[in-house]
């Protein structure tokens, strides 16, 4: 690359930082009269549109840029950013093929397949929105953002068991965000998600998806247990001082995540939710950590509580070793024996 037309892509991108759209587009447009076929330049263009919020422009920089024959990694990114302006133009057929086309050409970017599952799931398409996020979080399991869709998408999917494990995924990992804050109040309605009156008229029962039952029996064991913490709090006895039932239900319910992860072998039947968020409640079930987890979880909301200080005064030690293990703790996926990577 020419020195005068990687300085002026080097100008463009700190203009872009600033959001400064315009100048990084005239400083991108100078790097392609330096070199005419500079596919960078042709990419930054397109990006800097896109983020300007002039999708028609963008999509026009975008087919000047495929014109260039850029390497497959930017080629993908190009059509990434076109799939993107397509979706926001209400043109869900496009954007779906220029995401298909993105991920053939790098289908080891997480970032495309994310994006994509997102528009998917505006687009009620829950199943491929499903697989999407899935795929993503194979091949970047610390990236919050999926999590935090996928916990969605299950969600709407019925999947109460995998919603938890995911949500609880996403807060372990982006806790002290305002989004992670407003997530709090689906611990609850998901640990609820399960009851049912009773057929009797009498009191509660618990009432799992069947379709879990069929298709993840180590999911539905999970389920089982929210549902009976809801149903019958004598479930939940013995489970410590934390301060409150809800404290209390989470951690019964991290536990019995983390007994039946112990306890599994991985097998290649196992589900996508399984191989994902079993081995962390595993290791937190391992290590002692669910009471401090529920207690943390729960905080995140109402950290200033009254109630709640004499129980962290009296854990401090407990709370910052599970803290300390949590953001150091890095995923991975739960694989069969003979499906070990290097095996």
């Amino acid at each position: 690359m020419p020195l005068g037309a990687r300085d002026a892509i080097q100008e463009g991108m700190q203009l872009h930082a600033r959001r400064d759209f315009d100048g990084a587009v005239r400083a991108y447009e100078r790097a392609l009269q330096i070199d005419p076929g500079n596919a960078l330049a042709g990419y930054e263009i397109t990006m800097s549109l896109w983020a300007k919020g002039d999708c028609k422009a963008s999509l026009a920089a975008g087919e000047r840029g495929l014109a260039l024959n850029p390497e497959a990694r930017l080629r993908a990114m190009l059509l990434q950013t076109m799939a993107s302006c397509q979706d926001l133009q209400g043109n869900p057929k496009a954007a779906n093929e220029a995401f298909d086309a993105a991920i053939a050409a790098d289908g080891e970017n997480f970032l495309i397949h994310f994006n994509r599952a997102v528009t998917l799931a505006r687009q009620n398409q829950i199943e491929p929105a499903r697989l999407g996020l899935e795929r993503a979080l194979t091949l970047n399991p610390r990236h919050a953002s999926s999590h935090f869709t996928l916990s969605r998408v299950y969600e709407v999917n019925r999947d109460r068991a995998a919603a938890l494990l995911s949500l609880l995924s996403f807060l372990s990992m982006e806790f002290g965000s305002q989004r992670a804050q407003a997530e709090i109040p689906r611990i609850e309605r998901l640990m609820n998600a399960l009851v049912a009156p009773g057929t009797d008229g009498k009191g509660n029962t618990v009432a799992l998806n069947p379709d879990t039952l069929k298709r993840d029996p180590l999911l539905a064991a999970i389920e089982l247990g929210m549902g009976l913490s809801a149903v019958n709090p004598a479930t939940t006895a013995g489970e410590g001082d934390l301060p409150t039932p809800s404290m209390r239900r989470l951690q019964k319910i991290t536990q019995i995540a983390g007994e039946i992860a112990v306890k599994h072998q991985a097998d290649a039947s196992d589900s996508a939710a399984v191989r994902l968020y079993l081995p962390f409640f595993a290791e937190l079930q391992r290590l002692g950590h669910t009471q401090a987890f529920a207690f943390f979880v729960y905080s995140l909301g109402n950290a200033n509580d009254p109630a709640l200080v004499p129980w962290r005064n009296a854990n401090t030690q407990a709370l910052a070793e599970m803290v300390r293990w949590m953001v150091r703790y890095r995923p991975a996926m739960m694989m069969p024996q003979q499906q070990k990577p290097g095996q």
